[in-house]
């Protein structure tokens, strides 16, 4: 029914990582561009190397790939979770290859936020 879809934007919200990843698996199309908007705390979402093995195996032929994350602040630590474990792994060869860039939103939740004046 998909195998001819080239072109696929989704915003999911709520929807943990495994979830998508089986809607992915399933779809068996000839997708050549992807661009996902994720709204969702399940972290697993910011793992590059799944997003790499998941994308070569059943989309080698993937031209554009967009990814935009929304995170929010931690209303305990004040840090946001996506920059929490270092270094962006959205920024190895393979990813700056292709050009496709990682793009986090954030947004706070917390009284220390930032006003645009």
């Amino acid at each position: 029914m998909l195998e001819n879809l080239t072109y696929l934007s989704s915003n999911i919200y709520g929807v943990e990582f495994d979830g998508f990843k089986t809607f992915i698996r399933k779809m068996n199309s000839k997708l050549k561009t992807l661009n996902v908007i994720i709204q969702c705390e399940d972290m697993m979402y910011l793992d590059a190397y799944q997003w790499k093995q998941l994308l070569l195996h059943y989309y080698p032929q993937l031209e554009k790939f967009y990814f935009t994350y929304y995170d929010r602040i931690d209303n305990n630590s004040h840090q946001y979770q996506i920059y929490s474990c270092g270094l962006n792994p959205f920024s190895t060869l393979f990813w700056i290859q292709r050009k496709w860039i990682f793009k986090a939103k954030t947004e706070g939740t917390s009284p220390v936020e930032e006003n645009d004046q």
